[in-house]
């Protein structure tokens, strides 16, 4: 950092790293994946990553995998649809059980019909009690599930608030 302090959930990130890194759950715009795996094989391994016991383990990526859809896909992982890959990634975000979720473009890509599915998913998250970050450029998508929207340019909030409020301040028609 060139300047400040943050805190995430409470804990300084540069002095709580473990702690920090334990809430939260991150996807990346294209996330990696190891494409000879399958999806049940790839959680398993990011859940002994995480330190999960077996037990807790084999239970996260059945309720996971059901809730991705990919339950009774044995395709490997490098067979996958760019939105199945989507639904794995976010399955193993959540596999540690995060209390913050930070998504980089977690629709790119995807078909009309994967993109409601990964909407509704978020929603369901929501309801779950998850604080969602959402990156993404496509305003009228992240309307349909965000509480509150912010605009970063340079490295600066240049505008937050609702849809609506981010039109207005920007002087943007709808």
């Amino acid at each position: 950092p060139t300047a400040g302090t943050a805190h995430v959930l409470g804990h300084d990130v540069e002095r709580a790293t473990d702690a920090v890194r334990a809430r939260i759950g991150f996807l990346p715009d294209v996330p990696g994946f190891y494409p000879w795996m399958t999806a049940r094989e790839y959680l398993e391994f990011a859940g002994r990553l995480f330190g999960l016991d077996k037990a807790r383990l084999d239970a996260r990526a059945t309720a996971l995998l059901e809730m991705a859809g990919l339950a009774s896909v044995t395709t490997r992982v490098g067979g996958f649809s760019r939105g199945m890959k989507q639904r794995l990634g976010l399955a193993r975000v959540l596999l540690h059980d995060p209390d913050l979720l930070l998504l980089d473009e977690p629709a790119s890509g995807l078909d009309p019909r994967a993109r409601i599915e990964m909407r509704e998913l978020l929603k369901e998250l929501q309801s779950l009690g998850k604080t969602i970050i959402v990156s993404s450029h496509i305003l009228h998508e992240l309307a349909q599930f965000c509480t509150s929207i912010g605009i970063i340019e340079a490295g600066q909030m240049i505008a937050h608030g609702s849809l609506q409020e981010i039109y207005r301040a920007l002087n943007l028609r709808r």
